[in-house]
């Protein structure tokens, strides 16, 4: 938690910094117009800037926070629940029971011994991006043009690799 606590509150301090210079217009109570390099509005009733960065993240974008400033009001305040000490508790309050893998208890008592159990292998390791699956899907691509050099005209190189003497 005390990672994710400390990115979100970096990010959020980022975009304060940003909202500094912003241009804030007055539509009503609850909806504001920000002048960025492009106009967005900010309503607040319904948690969303035309951004989509606050809805995106949980987080109020640079313009919802120019508006906060703006009306005096807490950027916490408009954060997602997500991001409250609650939500972590109660997240973390229940305990996390391991998961059992095979078969359960009652089933191995019926069937007998533990050597009955299969063991599984991991998988073999899969061929590289750059090899092709099959040498017929090699050469199933387009026929490859015939290259001739410039310099002693014959087929197979060109003047680059030319090792023909002059």
């Amino acid at each position: 938690m005390e990672g994710d606590l400390w990115s979100w509150m970096q990010a959020v301090q980022e975009e304060i910094a940003h909202a500094l210079g912003l241009k804030v217009l007055f539509s009503s109570d609850t909806l504001f117009e920000v002048h960025d390099d492009v106009n967005h509005v900010v309503d607040l009733n319904k948690l969303e800037c035309t951004c989509l960065g606050w809805k995106s993240t949980g987080l109020p974008c640079r313009h919802a926070i120019a508006v906060f400033n703006s009306t005096r009001r807490t950027v916490y305040d408009y954060c997602s629940k997500y991001f409250t000490v609650d939500s972590y508790r109660s997240t973390y309050s229940e305990s996390i029971n391991p998961v059992p893998c095979g078969k359960p208890a009652e089933e191995e008592e019926e069937e007998g011994t533990e050597s009955d159990n299969v063991h599984v292998l991991p998988p073999c390791p899969s061929r590289s991006p750059n090899q092709p699956k099959t040498k017929e899907a090699k050469r199933e691509g387009p026929a490859k043009r015939v290259v001739f050099c410039s310099r002693c005209k014959e087929s197979g190189h060109n003047k680059a690799s030319c090792k023909a003497a002059l």
